[in-house]
């Protein structure tokens, strides 16, 4: 693993948003999927789901095993619903400004995938 992989991760999101890897020869191949909805819903048999606002990183799926390696994971216990409105009005405003500002627009993405997911409408997104 390289000191500072978020170059790389990145450049997987562009390009290769899902490919069929092969570990080791001597291994299955597994599906990495880096892009992804920002809400990652887990499933449980029998007892319902819960949802996790993830910003970043990516999700590996081998056989029924998943693994979601993510820069941030939050659960909508943990989600300060204020703080991420203003997070929100904050971004609406910088891109008010200037439509072409990348970061407004990612910190404009994760706040509406923070309230969504702590007001239970990400399992119906």
């Amino acid at each position: 693993m390289k000191a500072n992989p978020y170059p790389e991760y990145a450049r997987l999101r562009e390009e290769m948003p899902v490919y069929r890897a092969r570990v080791a020869l001597w291994l299955p191949h597994i599906w990495v999927v880096t892009r992804y909805d920002d809400v990652v819903r887990i499933l449980f048999p029998g007892s319902g789901e819960l949802a996790a606002a993830v910003h970043g990183g990516f999700v590996q799926m081998t056989g029924d095993h998943l693994v979601v390696l993510s820069d941030v994971a939050e659960l909508a216990e943990h989600i300060d619903v204020a703080r991420a409105e203003r997070a929100r009005a904050a971004a609406e405003e910088a891109l008010a400004r200037d439509p072409d500002d990348e970061a407004a627009a990612a910190a404009l993405r994760r706040a509406e995938v923070r309230l969504r997911v702590a007001t239970g409408s990400a399992a119906a997104h």
